[in-house]
């Protein structure tokens, strides 16, 4: 009889304990996920209208991987559709820009926040954050370009499942806006004009989001680190970002179809300038030699 008491007791304190980690895990994921942060909107923006500022505007969203995630069009798109993951779906950024001031869009692509100060929880703001303000305010005068995209069927909401919302609370996954430092000088975008600067300007706000801003690879993303580049030489890494091919000619996976979506759009200046960067990393963090 004893033993029965203490097997019930057992009983409720263990269904006890998980319904307190489950109220934890999906509680603090919605907090999370519906944070706000007060950032104020910038004074005076001014946003181009001439042509050329336009069709860098365009480059710069293929670079920022914009496309990648809310499609060619910017009409949005189910990014992810997953059992393990859930769903994610992004913005139809074509409609949403009509709702968006200039200050109000220039603090969504520079923080990671909306027109109703909540974060915006895919959005890579570690990386715009670095963006040149030329750049920044090109990529503002394309999107007011775009011709608004009307779906028949409207997209699914988001739906993540419970390895998100673990992740999450747990912190083994960060929602960009939330730990990133707002008022932080940015380190990139005021480099001196020399090959290896600009390397790092590029690498830093067209790479990181993927592979980590030490550059060292994403767990979540299955991202190497960019030490990886020791497996080039200048000639294989400019057919890497012309084609998406690796160093034997055959596709790498993921990092093809970025290429092939966006990075592609890089100049081969821009190219050598990377690569002078993380030849020059990987030769102090490594001691590797690179010809």
């Amino acid at each position: 009889m004893k033993a029965l008491k203490i097997l019930k007791w057992t009983g409720i304190s263990l269904l006890t304990l998980i319904v307190l980690i489950l109220a934890f895990v999906y509680g603090r994921s919605y907090q999370l996920q519906h944070a706000k942060l007060d950032i104020a909107l910038r004074d005076n923006i001014v946003v181009p209208t001439d042509s050329a500022s336009i069709a860098d505007g365009f480059r710069q969203t293929r670079l920022m991987h914009c496309n990648g995630c809310h499609g060619d069009n910017m009409g949005g798109q189910v990014m992810v559709d997953d059992d393990i993951i859930g769903r994610l779906v992004s913005a139809n950024a074509s409609k949403k820009v009509k709702e968006y001031s200039d200050a109000e869009l220039y603090r969504l692509l520079r923080h990671g926040v909306k027109k109703d100060n909540s974060v915006a929880i895919a959005m890579p703001a570690e990386m715009l954050y670095e963006l040149k303000e030329e750049s920044l305010l090109n990529i503002i005068a394309y999107l007011r370009t775009l011709e608004e995209v009307v779906h028949e069927t409207p997209f699914p909401p988001n739906n993540f499942k419970f390895p998100i919302h673990m992740g999450l609370a747990f912190g083994q996954m960060k929602i960009e806006p939330l730990k990133m430092n707002h008022a932080a000088p940015r380190k990139y975008a005021q480099h001196e004009n020399t090959p290896i600067a600009r390397g790092e300007y590029l690498v830093q706000t067209a790479c990181s989001h993927c592979h980590g801003t030490d550059l060292k690879g994403d767990e979540f993303m299955k991202s190497p680190g960019l030490n990886i580049v020791f497996m080039y030489n200048q000639d294989q890494f400019r057919h890497l970002l012309r084609t998406g091919e690796g160093a034997t000619r055959k596709e790498v996976g993921m990092m093809s179809e970025v290429v092939q979506n966006c990075l592609h759009h890089f100049t081969d200046e821009e190219i050598d300038d990377m690569y002078a960067f993380l030849k020059t990393l990987l030769e102090e963090e490594e001691g590797i030699g690179m010809d």
